[in-house]
């Protein structure tokens, strides 16, 4: 199937009401991958985890939706690409490590300690080594929503201090 044909096509949302009733869309999840299976697949977790999102085929899209919405998770999907290419999906990962604004979720190479390091030292939330299972990756991003939910709940009043 094609994005065109898709109902999750690239640029578009998608809501879902998440298993508490709440209806999705509040939080948004930018997902990236190259694979449009994969792309597929992670959004479906996604959803079903109650998030709003925006799937991207390449880092040039990505960056893009990145500069126009507020993101409050993002899985970029490294699997069979190469780190070193400039317009791959590593520099992408470094700059959305960078924002300090989201978490960010990594699917990586399978025994790629050398990857899995790097992704390490960038702070990634989680780093996924090897395929993942639909259902634990929904699990995984139901509780990067709770997270979300928990730490936009702690925002301080303005003129507030943390101790």
């Amino acid at each position: 199937m094609s994005d065109r044909q898709n109902p999750l096509a690239l640029g578009q949302f998608e809501r879902a009401a998440t298993s508490d009733g709440v209806e999705a869309g509040l939080y948004q999840c930018l997902i990236v991958s190259v694979d449009e299976g994969q792309r597929q697949m992670l959004s479906l977790a996604a959803i079903e985890a109650g998030w709003l999102v925006c799937l991207c085929p390449d880092a040039r899209t990505a960056l893009d939706r990145v500069r126009r919405m507020f993101l409050h998770l993002a899985i970029v999907d490294l699997d069979q690409h190469d780190l070193a290419r400039p317009a791959g999906l590593g520099p992408l990962v470094e700059e959305l490590s960078r924002s300090g604004n989201l978490l960010l979720i990594v699917c990586g190479r399978e025994a790629s300690a050398q990857e899995e390091i790097w992704a390490r030292q960038l702070g990634v939330w989680l780093y996924l080594p090897g395929s993942i299972d639909r259902e634990d990756l929904t699990a995984l991003c139901g509780e990067a929503r709770q997270l979300v939910v928990r730490l936009s709940a702690r925002e301080l009043p303005v003129g507030s201090r943390l101790a």
